[in-house]
Protein backbone atom coordinates (compact mmCIF):
# COMPACT_ATOMS: atom_id res chain seq x y z
CA UNK A 1 0.00 0.00 0.00
CA UNK A 2 1.18 3.36 -1.15
CA UNK A 3 2.29 5.53 1.73
CA UNK A 4 -0.11 8.13 3.05
CA UNK A 5 1.43 11.91 2.18
CA UNK A 6 1.31 13.34 5.32
CA UNK A 7 2.02 16.91 4.16
CA UNK A 8 -0.76 16.99 1.41
CA UNK A 9 -3.03 15.93 4.27
CA UNK A 10 -2.04 18.51 6.85
CA UNK A 11 -2.68 20.95 3.47
CA UNK A 12 -5.99 19.82 3.17
CA UNK A 13 -6.86 20.18 6.82
CA UNK A 14 -5.73 23.59 7.09
CA UNK A 15 -8.35 24.77 4.48
CA UNK A 16 -6.11 25.97 1.78
CA UNK A 17 -6.55 22.53 -0.37
CA UNK A 18 -4.38 22.41 -3.34
CA UNK A 19 -1.93 25.24 -2.20
CA UNK A 20 1.51 24.56 -3.35
CA UNK A 21 3.01 27.52 -1.48
CA UNK A 22 2.13 26.01 2.01
CA UNK A 23 2.61 22.63 1.14
CA UNK A 24 6.21 23.96 0.19
CA UNK A 25 6.47 25.73 3.55
CA UNK A 26 5.73 22.39 5.40
CA UNK A 27 8.23 20.77 3.91
CA UNK A 28 10.79 23.43 4.68
CA UNK A 29 10.43 23.81 8.68
CA UNK A 30 8.85 20.23 9.69
CA UNK A 31 10.37 16.42 8.78
CA UNK A 32 8.46 13.92 7.38
CA UNK A 33 8.02 11.95 10.62
CA UNK A 34 6.89 14.77 12.32
CA UNK A 35 4.57 15.54 9.75
CA UNK A 36 3.17 11.87 10.03
CA UNK A 37 2.96 12.52 13.82
CA UNK A 38 0.64 15.74 13.41
CA UNK A 39 -1.47 14.54 10.83
CA UNK A 40 -2.25 11.95 13.78
CA UNK A 41 -3.41 14.54 15.82
CA UNK A 42 -5.56 15.29 17.53
CA UNK A 43 -4.42 12.81 20.34
CA UNK A 44 -2.73 12.73 23.85
CA UNK A 45 0.87 12.72 24.62
CA UNK A 46 0.31 8.84 25.34
CA UNK A 47 -2.06 7.91 22.49
CA UNK A 48 1.27 9.64 20.42
CA UNK A 49 3.75 7.50 22.39
CA UNK A 50 1.89 4.32 21.84
CA UNK A 51 1.29 4.95 18.10
CA UNK A 52 4.63 6.14 17.04
CA UNK A 53 6.08 4.01 19.36
CA UNK A 54 8.22 6.65 21.03
CA UNK A 55 9.02 7.60 24.53
CA UNK A 56 6.72 10.07 26.06
CA UNK A 57 9.76 12.41 26.87
CA UNK A 58 10.39 12.54 22.82
CA UNK A 59 7.14 13.09 21.99
CA UNK A 60 7.21 16.24 24.13
CA UNK A 61 10.15 17.16 22.74
CA UNK A 62 8.50 17.05 19.51
CA UNK A 63 4.95 18.66 20.38
CA UNK A 64 7.33 21.53 21.75
CA UNK A 65 9.13 22.31 18.34
CA UNK A 66 5.78 21.91 16.61
CA UNK A 67 4.17 24.79 19.27
CA UNK A 68 7.05 26.91 18.64
CA UNK A 69 6.45 26.98 14.39
CA UNK A 70 3.08 27.12 15.86
CA UNK A 71 1.37 24.80 13.53
CA UNK A 72 0.02 22.87 17.12
CA UNK A 73 -1.33 23.79 20.02
CA UNK A 74 -2.92 22.32 23.23
CA UNK A 75 -6.31 21.78 23.73
CA UNK A 76 -8.94 23.15 25.05
CA UNK A 77 -6.93 26.70 24.31
CA UNK A 78 -6.01 29.26 26.05
CA UNK A 79 -4.25 25.98 28.42
CA UNK A 80 -0.86 25.79 29.53
CA UNK A 81 1.31 24.28 27.46
CA UNK A 82 2.08 21.33 29.68
CA UNK A 83 -1.36 20.16 28.81
CA UNK A 84 -1.18 16.64 27.83
CA UNK A 85 -4.23 16.51 24.67
CA UNK A 86 -2.82 18.55 20.99
CA UNK A 87 -4.61 19.65 18.03
CA UNK A 88 -3.26 20.87 14.64
CA UNK A 89 -3.60 24.42 14.72
CA UNK A 90 -5.13 24.99 10.78
CA UNK A 91 -4.53 28.87 11.50
CA UNK A 92 -2.04 30.16 8.71
CA UNK A 93 -1.83 33.13 10.77
CA UNK A 94 -0.42 31.22 13.65
CA UNK A 95 2.10 30.01 11.58
CA UNK A 96 2.97 32.32 10.00
CA UNK A 97 3.94 34.31 12.59
CA UNK A 98 5.87 31.47 13.91
CA UNK A 99 7.99 30.40 10.93
CA UNK A 100 8.82 33.97 10.02
CA UNK A 101 10.59 34.58 12.74
CA UNK A 102 12.97 31.61 12.58
CA UNK A 103 13.61 31.47 9.00
CA UNK A 104 15.61 34.22 7.70
CA UNK A 105 16.25 33.45 4.44
CA UNK A 106 15.43 35.28 1.20
CA UNK A 107 14.68 31.73 -0.26
CA UNK A 108 11.95 31.23 2.94
CA UNK A 109 10.61 34.49 2.44
CA UNK A 110 10.00 34.23 -1.57
CA UNK A 111 7.86 31.09 -0.52
CA UNK A 112 5.67 32.76 2.12
CA UNK A 113 5.34 35.58 0.10
CA UNK A 114 3.72 33.10 -2.76
CA UNK A 115 1.47 31.66 -0.04
CA UNK A 116 0.58 34.95 1.36
CA UNK A 117 -0.55 36.19 -1.98
CA UNK A 118 -2.50 33.01 -2.74
CA UNK A 119 -4.29 33.29 0.87
CA UNK A 120 -5.05 36.87 0.34
CA UNK A 121 -6.66 35.87 -3.39
CA UNK A 122 -8.69 33.36 -1.23
CA UNK A 123 -9.73 36.04 1.36
CA UNK A 124 -10.62 38.62 -1.48
CA UNK A 125 -13.01 35.85 -3.41
CA UNK A 126 -14.85 36.18 -0.56
CA UNK A 127 -18.01 38.58 -0.23
CA UNK A 128 -17.19 42.14 1.84
CA UNK A 129 -18.79 41.09 5.56
CA UNK A 130 -21.46 43.83 6.23
CA UNK A 131 -19.66 44.76 9.34
CA UNK A 132 -16.53 44.71 8.93
CA UNK A 133 -13.48 42.76 11.24
CA UNK A 134 -10.94 45.27 11.15
CA UNK A 135 -11.29 49.21 12.06
CA UNK A 136 -9.28 51.61 11.56
CA UNK A 137 -7.81 54.15 14.84
CA UNK A 138 -6.46 57.17 14.66
CA UNK A 139 -2.64 58.02 15.42
CA UNK A 140 -2.90 58.67 19.39
CA UNK A 141 -2.23 62.04 19.79
CA UNK A 142 -4.68 63.25 17.14
CA UNK A 143 -7.66 62.03 19.21
CA UNK A 144 -6.60 64.08 22.47
CA UNK A 145 -9.29 66.89 23.48
CA UNK A 146 -11.39 65.80 20.31
CA UNK A 147 -14.85 66.69 21.64
CA UNK A 148 -16.60 63.15 21.75
CA UNK A 149 -13.88 61.03 21.34
CA UNK A 150 -13.90 57.79 23.53
CA UNK A 151 -11.90 55.61 25.27
CA UNK A 152 -12.48 52.81 22.34
CA UNK A 153 -11.13 55.78 19.77
CA UNK A 154 -7.52 56.09 22.20
CA UNK A 155 -5.15 53.46 21.70
CA UNK A 156 -3.74 54.18 25.19
CA UNK A 157 -6.69 53.40 26.97
CA UNK A 158 -7.16 50.34 24.85
CA UNK A 159 -3.50 49.42 26.01
CA UNK A 160 -4.64 50.26 29.98
CA UNK A 161 -7.21 47.53 29.19
CA UNK A 162 -4.98 44.58 28.41
CA UNK A 163 -3.56 41.83 30.28
CA UNK A 164 -0.95 41.56 28.10
CA UNK A 165 0.50 43.28 25.07
CA UNK A 166 3.10 41.47 23.50
CA UNK A 167 5.35 42.88 20.04
CA UNK A 168 6.25 40.77 17.04
CA UNK A 169 7.85 41.51 13.76
CA UNK A 170 5.69 42.21 11.00
CA UNK A 171 5.37 38.53 8.69
CA UNK A 172 3.42 40.78 5.99
CA UNK A 173 6.27 43.13 5.71
CA UNK A 174 8.92 40.22 5.88
CA UNK A 175 7.48 38.71 2.93
CA UNK A 176 6.56 41.27 0.56
CA UNK A 177 9.74 43.98 1.40
CA UNK A 178 7.97 46.77 0.00
CA UNK A 179 8.45 49.28 1.93
CA UNK A 180 10.52 51.42 4.85
CA UNK A 181 8.10 50.70 7.86
CA UNK A 182 9.98 49.34 10.90
CA UNK A 183 9.28 45.14 11.22
CA UNK A 184 8.44 45.14 14.74
CA UNK A 185 5.31 47.36 14.74
CA UNK A 186 2.89 44.49 15.04
CA UNK A 187 1.55 44.07 18.89
CA UNK A 188 -0.45 41.58 19.62
CA UNK A 189 -2.97 41.50 22.73
CA UNK A 190 -4.54 38.82 25.47
CA UNK A 191 -4.33 35.48 24.40
CA UNK A 192 -2.50 36.05 21.09
CA UNK A 193 -0.15 38.01 23.30
CA UNK A 194 0.85 35.11 25.82
CA UNK A 195 0.48 32.28 22.74
CA UNK A 196 3.36 34.20 21.01
CA UNK A 197 5.50 34.95 23.58
CA UNK A 198 4.84 31.18 24.96
CA UNK A 199 6.63 30.07 21.13
CA UNK A 200 9.77 32.50 21.68
CA UNK A 201 8.60 34.85 18.88
CA UNK A 202 7.52 37.69 20.77
CA UNK A 203 8.43 39.78 23.72
CA UNK A 204 6.14 41.08 26.08
CA UNK A 205 5.48 44.95 26.75
CA UNK A 206 4.28 47.76 29.22
CA UNK A 207 1.80 50.24 28.22
CA UNK A 208 4.80 53.17 27.83
CA UNK A 209 6.92 50.15 25.54
CA UNK A 210 3.58 49.94 23.13
CA UNK A 211 3.49 54.06 23.02
CA UNK A 212 7.28 53.94 22.07
CA UNK A 213 5.77 51.38 19.41
CA UNK A 214 3.18 53.91 17.99
CA UNK A 215 5.98 57.00 18.21
CA UNK A 216 8.29 55.22 15.71
CA UNK A 217 5.69 53.67 13.62
CA UNK A 218 3.71 56.76 12.85
CA UNK A 219 6.89 58.89 11.63
CA UNK A 220 8.26 56.55 9.21
CA UNK A 221 8.33 57.89 5.62
CA UNK A 222 5.73 55.23 4.55
CA UNK A 223 2.81 56.81 6.41
CA UNK A 224 1.34 53.47 8.12
CA UNK A 225 -2.49 52.99 9.30
CA UNK A 226 -3.51 51.67 12.96
CA UNK A 227 -5.59 48.79 12.13
CA UNK A 228 -7.57 46.81 15.05
CA UNK A 229 -7.87 43.28 14.46
CA UNK A 230 -11.09 42.44 16.31
CA UNK A 231 -13.67 45.50 15.24
CA UNK A 232 -15.74 45.76 19.23
CA UNK A 233 -16.58 48.19 21.34
CA UNK A 234 -15.57 46.22 24.16
CA UNK A 235 -11.48 47.15 24.61
CA UNK A 236 -10.82 43.26 25.97
CA UNK A 237 -12.25 41.41 22.66
CA UNK A 238 -9.83 43.26 20.64
CA UNK A 239 -6.93 40.85 19.49
CA UNK A 240 -4.11 43.22 17.70
CA UNK A 241 -3.07 46.43 16.37
CA UNK A 242 -1.26 46.14 12.71
CA UNK A 243 0.07 49.02 11.33
CA UNK A 244 -0.75 48.41 8.16
CA UNK A 245 0.56 49.73 4.69
CA UNK A 246 -0.83 50.30 1.34
CA UNK A 247 1.84 47.91 -0.41
CA UNK A 248 2.96 44.81 2.01
CA UNK A 249 -0.64 43.92 4.12
CA UNK A 250 -2.36 41.30 2.98
CA UNK A 251 -5.14 42.38 3.86
CA UNK A 252 -5.03 45.42 0.90
CA UNK A 253 -3.93 42.38 -1.04
CA UNK A 254 -7.32 40.54 -0.65
CA UNK A 255 -8.85 43.53 -2.07
CA UNK A 256 -6.70 43.85 -4.78
CA UNK A 257 -7.05 40.46 -6.04
CA UNK A 258 -10.67 40.93 -5.65
CA UNK A 259 -10.73 44.56 -7.94
CA UNK A 260 -11.91 46.41 -4.83
CA UNK A 261 -10.46 49.70 -3.86
CA UNK A 262 -7.35 49.07 -1.50
CA UNK A 263 -8.32 49.22 2.39
CA UNK A 264 -12.13 47.96 1.29
CA UNK A 265 -11.90 45.52 4.22
CA UNK A 266 -11.33 48.15 6.81
CA UNK A 267 -14.29 49.98 8.87
CA UNK A 268 -13.08 53.64 8.95
CA UNK A 269 -12.73 55.34 12.28
CA UNK A 270 -15.41 57.42 13.84
CA UNK A 271 -13.61 60.58 12.83
CA UNK A 272 -13.06 62.27 9.55
CA UNK A 273 -9.87 64.86 9.29
CA UNK A 274 -10.96 69.14 8.56
CA UNK A 275 -8.84 71.73 7.88
CA UNK A 276 -8.40 75.04 8.76
CA UNK A 277 -8.54 76.83 6.21
CA UNK A 278 -6.98 80.34 7.70
CA UNK A 279 -4.33 78.51 8.68
CA UNK A 280 -3.74 76.35 5.92
CA UNK A 281 -1.03 77.44 3.41
CA UNK A 282 -1.29 74.89 0.70
CA UNK A 283 1.95 73.32 1.01
CA UNK A 284 1.01 69.80 0.43
CA UNK A 285 2.50 67.88 2.69
CA UNK A 286 -0.58 66.88 4.30
CA UNK A 287 -1.28 64.54 0.41
CA UNK A 288 1.47 62.94 0.69
CA UNK A 289 0.31 61.14 3.75
CA UNK A 290 -2.70 60.45 2.80
CA UNK A 291 -3.55 56.80 1.35
CA UNK A 292 -6.75 57.16 0.65
CA UNK A 293 -6.73 60.08 -1.89
CA UNK A 294 -9.16 62.16 0.47
CA UNK A 295 -7.03 65.17 0.40
CA UNK A 296 -6.53 68.30 -2.61
CA UNK A 297 -5.75 71.19 -3.29
CA UNK A 298 -8.43 73.44 -4.39
CA UNK A 299 -7.65 77.41 -4.77
CA UNK A 300 -4.27 77.00 -2.67
CA UNK A 301 -5.79 75.33 0.03
CA UNK A 302 -6.08 71.83 1.61
CA UNK A 303 -9.60 69.96 0.95
CA UNK A 304 -10.84 67.06 2.48
CA UNK A 305 -12.95 64.48 0.62
CA UNK A 306 -15.30 63.22 3.67
CA UNK A 307 -16.32 60.37 1.08
CA UNK A 308 -13.31 59.16 1.47
CA UNK A 309 -11.30 60.44 4.24
CA UNK A 310 -11.12 57.75 7.18
CA UNK A 311 -10.03 59.26 9.92
CA UNK A 312 -6.54 57.82 10.17
CA UNK A 313 -4.75 60.79 11.36
CA UNK A 314 -1.79 60.07 9.48
CA UNK A 315 -1.52 63.18 8.17
CA UNK A 316 -2.13 65.39 11.28
CA UNK A 317 1.26 66.01 13.10
CA UNK A 318 2.68 66.33 9.76
CA UNK A 319 1.20 69.74 9.01
CA UNK A 320 3.55 72.84 9.89
CA UNK A 321 0.63 75.19 10.14
CA UNK A 322 -1.13 72.85 12.76
CA UNK A 323 -4.02 73.35 10.14
CA UNK A 324 -5.63 69.73 10.82
CA UNK A 325 -7.60 68.43 13.05
CA UNK A 326 -10.22 65.29 13.46
CA UNK A 327 -14.02 65.66 14.58
CA UNK A 328 -16.58 63.15 15.08
CA UNK A 329 -18.54 61.96 12.21
CA UNK A 330 -20.19 58.61 13.00
CA UNK A 331 -21.90 57.34 16.06
CA UNK A 332 -20.65 54.92 19.26
CA UNK A 333 -23.11 52.30 17.60
CA UNK A 334 -20.59 52.55 14.54
CA UNK A 335 -18.50 49.62 16.01
CA UNK A 336 -20.27 46.56 16.80
CA UNK A 337 -21.21 45.22 20.67
CA UNK A 338 -20.51 41.82 19.54
CA UNK A 339 -16.84 41.44 18.37
CA UNK A 340 -16.37 40.89 14.41
CA UNK A 341 -13.31 38.52 14.35
CA UNK A 342 -11.71 37.47 11.23
CA UNK A 343 -12.11 33.59 10.33
CA UNK A 344 -9.37 30.71 11.84
CA UNK A 345 -7.91 33.84 14.08
CA UNK A 346 -7.44 30.94 16.01
CA UNK A 347 -8.32 27.27 15.43
CA UNK A 348 -7.31 23.57 15.72
CA UNK A 349 -8.69 20.13 13.85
Amino acid sequence: MEKKDAYLSLVEKSGYQGSKPYYKVLQIIITPDEAELLDSLPATIEELSTRFNLKEKDVRNVLDKLFKLGVVSPVPWPVSVVSDRWAFVNNVEQLQMAVMMRNRTTEFYDVWRDLQIEVSAGVGKAPLPPIRYIRIIPYYKTVRNVPGALPLDDLVEIFKAQESIALVECCCKLAMRKCDVPLDVCIQFGFRAESMVARGIARKLSVNDAIEVLEKAEHTKTPVVHSLFTNSQKLDDITALCDCCACCCGVNMADRSAGRKTWDLYAPSRFVNTVDQDKCDGCKLCLKRCNFGALKIKDGKATVDATKCVGCGSCIGFCPQDALALKVVRPLDFIPVVKQEMPLMLGWV
